[in-house]
């Protein structure tokens, strides 16, 4: 969800189109569910799209040791380490149009003629493939339907920390472990001044979230307090 809001927030125009879709499509916070929420197809490929570019396990995995072999033309030697880094292969030009940009609309519109239509979707695996293949697949995307559209409904949104950039200062190995992300928000529809401001997520030194908090004269509050 982070990863999504980053996003987000970092391409306005999209921001912007997608909170639309998300109040035209709602008379009461009541009416939002799964169900209703999978006929929203911005939002649902604005969350595969964050997916795309920032995959929850973007290293290494499924790592085998191979016999002599050739895999796609390359020889391998017996005893070879074989693994496939997700974030490389969603990264890549050979399946994917403006690999490293934002663009929703890949999920949208993608059909002949259309600016996507060459991207090769097989190469999406962000919850991997197979036996190895992530068994909350549905789940997690269920409720990262359900919290983003309630607080997209809810709230307006504003990055705060905008030099952050989540390519070069979050930590990462095979998951990623420390990415303050820090937002000011406004109540839908609200005029006056920002309620506060909060980070959408924790992270590992929260002295570090605390001082960046500070410097910015905001109040603390926690994803769960807007939901």
């Amino acid at each position: 969800m982070v990863a999504l809001f980053y996003n987000l927030l970092r391409n306005p125009g999209i921001y912007d189109k997608v909170r639309k879709e998300v109040r035209a499509g709602f008379q009461m916070e009541s009416d939002i569910t799964n169900e209703r929420l999978l006929q929203l197809p911005l939002l649902n490929g604005c969350i595969r799209e964050a997916l795309r570019l920032l995959p929850p396990a973007n290293g290494k995995t499924a790592q085998r040791t191979a016999p002599e072999c050739n895999i796609a033309g390359t020889y391998v030697p017996k005893g070879t380490i074989v693994s496939a880094d997700i974030y490389s292969i969603h990264r890549s030009s050979r399946y994917f149009r403006e690999p490293d940009s934002f663009q929703p609309e890949r999920w949208v519109s993608h059909g002949k003629d259309t600016l996507f239509e060459s991207d090769n979707r097989r190469a999406y695996r962000p919850f991997l493939i197979g036996s190895r293949a992530c068994v909350g697949k549905n789940s997690a995307l269920q409720s990262l339907r359900l919290i983003t559209a309630k607080l997209l409904w809810k709230l307006d949104f504003e990055m705060v920390n905008k030099d952050f950039v989540w390519e070069r200062d979050a930590v990462s190995s095979l998951i990623y472990t420390d990415y303050p992300l820090i937002v000011r928000t406004k109540r839908a529809g609200w005029t006056g001044t920002s309620d506060g401001t909060f980070s959408v997520d924790l992270v590992d030194d929260r002295n570090l979230l605390r001082e960046k908090i500070r410097k910015h004269h905001a109040t603390t509050l926690t994803a769960r307090d807007m939901i």
